[in-house]
Order: C-alpha cells, then structure tokens, then sequence
C-alpha cells in the first residue's frame, strides 16, 4: 500500500455524509483562522489560528477518521494482521499530516511551528480519546475539553517558553492511552456490542443519521437504559384526532409524549447545560466582553443555551421527517390506512410535521427575545437570524420530503451547504467580538458578509419551499406516489 492509499483509507471507510461535514468544518475552520489572522492584531494570534484548526481536527477525528476502528475489528475477527497494520499506518499518517501541515503554515507567518503543531495535535488526540474512550468517560472529557479551552489562561500556554517541555510528553501519552483503548476494543469478545458504556466510535463509525435513529430507539439495539426509556401518550390519539395520530404513526422526536417521558427524553441534555451554567456561574468572566453581558450574568447565558439547544431540536425533527419518508422500510403506504384522516390529510400531515420543530423555534424566538438588551446589536439582529433561517430550513425542506420533491437536488444540497456555513460562520463572529484584539471595523465586515450571504439562503429557501408546495399539491395522497 502506498502512502497516498494509506492516507484516503480512513476517508473511504466514512460515509459520504460525514465526508461533506468534515469538508464544510475544515473549511470554516480555515476562514476563521483567516479572519483572525486578516483582523486579529495580536501578537498571540498564532495561539488562537492553531486552537481554531486544532478544534476543527478534533471534530473532524470522532466523525471520520475513528470509523477505521470497524476496519481493523472486522480483520481482527478474519485473521487479517496486514490489513490491522495499514490501518494503524494510516492513521498514523493522517495524525502527523494533520498536526504538521497546519503547524508549517502557521509557522510560515509566526515561526511558532513546534508550538503549533503540538497544540494542534493535543487537541487532535483529544478528538481521538474522545471516540475511543467509554461514552460516560468521553462525556466528562468533552466538558473538560470545553472548560479549559474557553479559559484565558489556557490559551497563553503556548506562548510561554516551557510550552514544549510538558506539552510534548503529554501528547505522546495521549497517543498512547488512544492506542491502549483501541487495541482493548478490538480484541474484546464482543467489540460491536452498542452500550450506554461503549465507546462513541461504534456510534460515529456508523453515520450520523444511524446514530440518531438508534438514540430513538430504532436501531436492535438499545442504547438507553431502562430508567430513560420514553412512553407515548396516547391520549387524543385515534379518529377525531388526525394530527396527533399522524404524530404518533411519524415516532421518534414526533411521538407526543407524557410528561415524565419528556423529562427522561431531554434528562442528558439538561444535565449538560446545567454543569455548563454552574462553570459559568463561578468562573471568571472579568477577561470576556460580549458587549453589554454582565458578570455572572447566569440567566443570560441560560436562555442562550437554551435557545441553541431548541434550534438542534427543531434540526432534528427535520431530520427524523426526511429518514421517514427516505428509508427503504417505511412502509410509508401503510399510513394511508390510517382511519378518519379526512379531505385534508395533506394539510393534517404538514401540521404533524412542522408543529413540533416550528414549536421549539418559537420557544427560541422568546428565549433570543429576552436577552436582547443585555447583547450587542448586531449580536441581537444575528441572534434572530439564526432562529428565522433554521425555521426556513425546516419549513422548505419539509415541504420537499412531503412533496417527494426530487427537483433541484444540487440546488438544495448548496442551500444546505449555505447554511451550515452561515451558521457556524454567526457563531464564530459572536466568537470574535468578544475578542478585544479585533477591531470594530473588522467585526462590522463580518456582519456584513453574513447578512448577504442569509440573504441569499433566504431566496433560495423560497424557490425550494415553493417548489415543495407545488409537488404536494400535484400529489394526490401525500403517502402514495
């Protein structure tokens, strides 16, 4: 096997989709990085370009690089050790390219280049242990992980001069523990076994949306355990009540729920901002300005996060209506059969599909709402728009998938692109204008290329979600062909 063969095998054992969102990652990483470096005028701006791409690559390992993990248990299992080699080989490879490759261009302006590789590679082992290690494990890492980069102080670690003397034995034996838990995973009895104490490379491994339908509960195995296994009401369910049966039929995220099954549902989640504010309550805020936000400010902050944690929710109901009607086995035909449905099951079926996520956005809107006064103006007009294009997304979309839309496909998948963009591009700004390194005139650019750019996602957004209304309308049943 050749270096260039070694270097794609991890990138053709991911999915294809996971590919795209790799790409997308790594290429708002590298605006970012260039904001910071056209913008940023600082003489520590080497420190924050290298935490940029360094994120980035810890983001990118879990999603695509982990799956090799499946290559080399299926050759453990046929006795396979060449196979075993070339891909440790390959991860190797794309370990040191992707912690030298950057550091060498960050060096070309700063002469940081050993400093900067190894930040770049400590955060990417830390993407690494993330997918390697137990699920519970991995969770307190990653919440660590979110603690000390979002510290002052730790992003002057690597400007002292000491940096490399303690930074580069620990990087060797965060390589070594990724090793330790790899081969324990590959020569387990069982390695495929999916549990709340698995690793998340079994989960990632096996793509996003796969990941998703077995938290719900659709995959064999069961990756919940007892206590937050969620029950369907069903009250108000049965003719006379198209919309929550249509509900119930979609499941998942659809699936009306009683009260302590909405508390078991959403248990994880709760939990994670509730540790966030805590850290955020009793940290040290005196180095951070988001313009007008207040020290120890905690409710602020909680509606924000709350807000962020209702878009995702909303994403993944559009998520879940575009695996229902895509999947070969939904037997979308069936739902016809639904007793009661009525003359106008195409309007019941749309008011089952955007009701909850176009709910939870609307939760958002009050949540952004709230907090407006005490965040910046452009951090208020940005805020809202992200809330508004994450509903466009869902309302076009959706009316696509229930359309059976099949037009335009490369028109929607650049819309998407668009979107994932702009939104990681407002949160990276909101990033910025924190910083005092940057001047206004450079944030005020910023803001200005996202308001064109949601401009432009806003007119497409009307041409699909257009497009999808016709295609329902021309349908003569929204579950028949």
């Amino acid at each position: 096997m050749t270096i260039m063969d070694a270097l794609l095998l991890p990138w053709e054992m991911a999915q294809k989709g996971t590919r795209w969102l790799a790409l997308v990652l790594f290429v708002v990483a590298v605006i970012g990085a260039t904001a910071f470096a056209l913008f940023a005028h600082k003489p520590d701006m080497w420190v924050r370009v290298a935490f940029i791409i360094g994120i980035a690559e810890a983001l990118i390992w879990p999603l695509c690089l982990s799956t090799t993990i499946l290559l080399t248990i299926d050759a453990q299992q046929l006795r396979l050790p060449r196979l075993q080699r070339e891909a440790v080989a390959a991860m190797l490879i794309n370990f040191c390219l992707g912690a030298l490759v950057p550091a060498w261009v960050i060096g070309g302006f700063s002469g940081h280049v050993l400093a900067a590789s190894l930040v770049i590679g400590l955060m990417i082992v830390a993407g690494w242990l993330y997918s390697m290690l137990p699920r519970l494990v991995s969770m307190g890492l990653y919440m660590t992980g979110i603690v000390l980069i979002s510290g002052h102080s730790m992003r002057q670690l690597p400007t002292r001069a000491n940096f490399p003397d303690w930074a580069g034995p620990l990087l060797l034996v965060g390589v070594a523990a990724a090793v330790i838990c790899w081969r324990r995973l590959v020569l387990a009895a069982n390695p495929y076994r999916l549990s709340w104490h698995s690793p998340m490379a079994l989960r990632l491994s096996r793509g996003i949306g796969s990941v998703a339908a077995a938290a719900r509960g659709r995959a064999p195995t069961v990756l919940r355990p007892e206590w937050l296994q969620v029950r369907g009401d069903l009250r108000h369910c049965g003719p006379g009540h198209p919309v929550t049966s249509l509900r119930m039929a979609f499941g998942g995220t659809y699936m009306p729920l009683t009260m302590a099954s909405r508390l078991r549902r959403h248990a994880v989640v709760v939990t994670a901002i509730a540790v966030f504010v805590a850290w955020f309550v009793v940290g040290d805020l005196r180095a951070m300005r988001f313009s007008q936000l207040r020290v120890r400010d905690a409710l602020v902050v909680l509606m924000l996060c709350s807000a962020a944690a209702c878009m995702m929710s909303a994403v993944s109901c559009l998520t879940e209506i575009r695996m229902r009607w895509r999947s070969g086995n939904a037997e979308l035909p069936l739902l016809a059969l639904l007793p009661a449905l009525g003359s106008e099951v195409k309007l019941s079926v749309l008011r089952a599909a955007l009701w909850p996520p176009l709910r939870m956005l609307l939760l958002a809107t009050l949540l952004v709402l709230a907090v407006l006064p005490r965040i910046g103006t452009h951090e208020d007009i940005f805020a809202l728009l992200m809330v508004f294009g994450t509903a466009g997304f869902v309302v076009a979309f959706t009316l696509r998938v229930a359309g059976g839309c099949v037009s335009a496909p490369w028109e929607a998948r650049i819309v998407g692109l668009l979107g994932l963009l702009l939104l990681i591009g407002t949160l990276l700004t909101g990033v910025f204008s924190i910083d005092v390194g940057i001047t206004q005139a450079g944030t005020n650019a910023l803001y200005n290329s996202l308001l064109l750019g949601w401009l432009i996602v806003a007119v497409m957004l009307l041409r699909l979600g257009w497009g999808g209304w016709q295609a329902l309308q021309r349908r003569p049943h929204p579950f028949l062909v």
